[in-house]
């Protein structure tokens, strides 16, 4: 008996230590399995004066150049990846054009068939991948949230809680529309 006490003691640490180093593994795995947030761009936001809608580019001297027309910066929304990484999916962007030369408004999707449907039943042209984001919170993402404005017909995309919050509430005029993905917060 006295030296069944310090055997069972001996077991319950040595079960809570392999629990500890399995559960530290499992971290390990998950942390591995994201890419280097080092290695995201910037997703740069700007607006159109006119319409109000809303572009988004990773492309630094294509800001610069809307900058200077009727498109107004309006900062980063996040962190996204150039190409593909690690635990994340491709963005697809459609644009329609409208009656101008100018694309007056952008869906982006990581949903295939939804990016499908926009472009053949609602007359937006497919720009492909435009970036590369999570498909959950795993990573550390954040909600890239998709937008409606019913009434000027654009969308807004953001991952900022309180201009979410804020466009749809009763005098935002925003209808929430889901998720686009999940990008990294600055």
């Amino acid at each position: 008996m006295k030296g069944f006490l310090p055997f069972l003691i001996a077991l319950f640490l040595s079960f809570s230590a392999r629990a500890a180093s399995v559960n530290l593994t499992q971290e390990a795995r998950a942390a591995a399995a994201c890419p280097d947030p080092s290695t995201g761009v910037p997703l740069l936001r700007a607006r159109y004066k006119i319409s109000g809608a809303h572009f988004y580019t990773t492309n630094a001297t294509c800001m610069a150049q809307l900058a200077t027309s009727t498109w107004g910066r309006e900062g980063t929304a996040g962190i996204v990846f150039p190409t593909a990484a690690l635990s994340t999916v491709p963005m697809y962007a459609s644009y329609h054009q409208q009656e101008t030369t100018l694309p007056l408004d952008w869906y982006y999707t990581t949903s295939v068939s939804d990016e499908a449907t926009w472009d053949k039943s609602k007359n937006y042209v497919d720009e492909g991948v435009y970036a590369h984001v999570f498909s959950n919170a795993g990573c550390g993402g954040v909600p890239f949230y998709t937008l409606w404005d019913p009434y000027n017909q654009v969308h807004l995309f953001t991952a900022d809680e309180n201009e979410r919050k804020s466009a749809t509430s009763m005098n935002g005029g925003y209808i929430e529309m889901g998720i686009a993905g999940y990008i990294l917060q600055l």
